[in-house]
């Protein structure tokens, strides 16, 4: 008896890891959701074409919980195709003994976008300000990103939140004068953009091991931190003149050093800035200083 027992049970616990590796990795084809995903999806935005073949029913071992994928969807907006890799639903488990097929969430997973592409997408990207910045200040780079979204007690979206990164990207500041060789990654919602792990090559200064969060309702603001290299000579000091409006360089021939930087900043809604406050710390490894008058 005891022996049945236990062979009962192995033959149980083998069928439940099958069917857990099958759920996790092949999953289980249904259309009975495509139109609820679709309907979901055009809440967000109206303006939004999508196309669903084939779903699989899998589970998300790490989340614990079940969700419907369609992987490489049809889906335009404004006529424009989206490079979107896969669509995730996470439904409530009760609610589909019940019938009630809840969401918890909708998750958007993006393939790379090069900067050809970003200005094309940028009005569907949360959230607007974000968007404008990818508009109207990135000059070339590439975009990873994915766009979830969350449902209350009603089936109705209550949040959302964005992730990903920018690699090798080229900002413009103004005119002239660019942020270049950036990467970052980011997680935004509808108040807040969190920056972490922050490269760049601004002018005469190197960045690195840069975070900052970007409050954008009800005012623009960037609280942010980081490590910077600088050298400036006096051809870096014609180059980039804009330095005189942060540093009095006029007594300054040569500077080479290594600092802490802290940087706060408050912009207008065209992403001018109306104000900002800067510190620093650290180590000044050779300068050469060249007094225009006398010191008594």
């Amino acid at each position: 008896m005891r022996k049945i027992f236990n062979l009962s049970f192995i033959f149980i616990l083998s069928v439940l890891t099958l069917l857990l590796v099958f759920l996790s990795t092949t999953g289980i084809e249904t259309k009975r959701f495509n139109s609820l995903i679709t309907k979901k999806i055009k809440e967000s935005n109206a303006n939004i074409d999508l196309n669903l073949d084939t779903i699989k029913f899998k589970l998300d071992i790490r989340e614990i919980s079940l969700f419907l994928e369609a992987k490489n969807p049809s889906i335009n907006f404004k006529e424009i195709k989206l490079p979107i890799k896969n669509i995730k639903a996470y439904v409530n488990f009760l609610s589909l003994i019940k019938s009630e097929n809840k969401f918890e969430k909708i998750s958007l997973n993006f393939n790379q976008i090069s900067f050809e592409n970003i200005k094309k997408i940028s009005s569907i990207l949360k959230p607007s300000n974000f968007s404008s910045f990818l508009n109207n200040k990135l000059v070339e780079g590439k975009l990873n990103i994915q766009i979830e979204f969350y449902f209350n007690k009603n089936n109705e979206i209550e949040n959302f939140i964005t992730k990903g990164s920018i690699e090798d990207a080229k900002i413009n500041y103004e005119k002239e004068i660019f942020l270049e060789n950036t990467n970052f990654t980011f997680f935004a919602d509808n108040t807040d953009i969190l920056i972490k792990s922050f490269l760049g090559k601004f002018g005469p200064l190197d960045i690195k091991d840069g975070d900052a969060k970007i409050q954008i309702s009800p005012e623009i603001s960037i609280e942010t931190n980081f490590l910077s290299n600088i050298k400036i000579d006096n051809k870096l000091k014609k180059e980039y003149d804009f330095l005189n409006q942060f540093l009095n360089l006029n007594s300054l021939d040569n500077l080479n050093g290594e600092f802490n930087n802290t940087l706060f900043v408050n912009l207008d809604k065209t992403l001018k800035i109306k104000n900002f406050n800067f510190k620093n710390s650290g180590k000044i490894i050779n300068a050469k200083l060249n007094f225009q008058k006398s010191i008594k």
